[in-house]
């Protein structure tokens, strides 16, 4: 069986409760801000700072201490559910963080939060970027 990506995974058994709940709305409680984000990752904060794009993407471009998981079968794997969570992808446009918080809501995980502004924020705010793109 192939793993469903996030970003795929709206042709999946989640595509309509996501529709209908509207996956650009999120609760304000489950975003973090690019100011307390840097300040976890700068403190040293034990959480699981993960970028939910494919393998490329996360070579090419990512905010460093993250890492990647693109699948639900990854993360269910990876994360535990009572672990803190932070996801990410490549910025406000894009919905795979957005699905991936809501899939891993559904299955019991809590401490998730997302980080909407994703790279493009985070670039745009000066903050380092690492990868094979990254000069």
């Amino acid at each position: 069986m192939r793993p469903i990506m996030w970003s795929l995974d709206l042709a999946g058994a989640y595509s309509s409760d996501l529709y209908l709940e509207g996956v650009s709305r999120m609760p304000k409680m489950d975003l973090i801000y690019t100011q307390e984000l840097k300040e976890k990752l700068d403190g040293g904060d034990d959480f699981k700072f993960v970028m939910t794009l494919g393998e490329w993407e996360y070579r090419m471009t990512r905010i460093p201490g993250s890492m990647r998981i693109s699948t639900i079968e990854e993360a269910l794997k990876t994360l535990d559910p009572k672990d803190e969570i932070v996801l990410y992808d490549s910025g406000p446009p894009c919905t795979a963080s957005r699905i991936a918080c809501r899939i891993l809501k559904a299955r019991g995980y809590e401490r998730v939060r997302r980080y909407a502004g994703g790279l493009e924020e985070w670039a745009s705010a000066g903050y380092p970027l690492e990868g094979e793109s990254v000069g």
